[in-house]
């Protein structure tokens, strides 16, 4: 009886202290950190061009909730390629693995850029870097 009154005590203690970790968390959040999570990268295919190259559509949003600026916004693309013109304004490819958004300008918060791009295959894109700014 006194074991298991000892681990239901234990477990309390665990569940009250993961309790005050994620408040912990939530209290940070609230004082306007925004971190690379807050950028959201959607690359999925959407169609196919006439000739029968897939169409894969990208949009990179700033979803942080503060009046954050992220900008300098750096992706690990390989050697993303596109059978299609993309605006360079948007994105562009500077050197292998490393693409530039929005030509390094700030994503205010809830804003996209996004593009379209004709390959064989999806090119997968990550945050490597940025600059935030709160």
């Amino acid at each position: 009886m006194a074991a298991t009154l000892y681990v239901l005590g234990l477990l309390l203690l665990i569940a009250f202290s993961q309790d005050v970790a994620r408040a912990e968390g939530r209290a940070l959040l609230q004082n306007g950190a925004c971190t690379y999570e807050d950028i959201t990268i959607s690359n999925g295919v959407t169609g196919k061009h006439p000739s029968g190259i897939p169409i894969y559509s990208v949009v990179i949003l700033n979803e942080c909730d503060f009046p954050c600026n992220i900008s300098n916004i750096r992706l690990r693309c390989g050697w993303f390629t596109s059978a299609t013109l993309i605006n360079p304004n948007g994105f562009r490819r500077l050197q292998y693995d490393d693409c530039l958004v929005n030509n390094g300008r700030p994503l205010l918060p809830g804003i996209a850029v996004s593009f379209h791009y004709t390959a064989q295959f999806l090119n997968p894109l990550s945050v490597s870097s940025a600059d935030i700014s709160c």
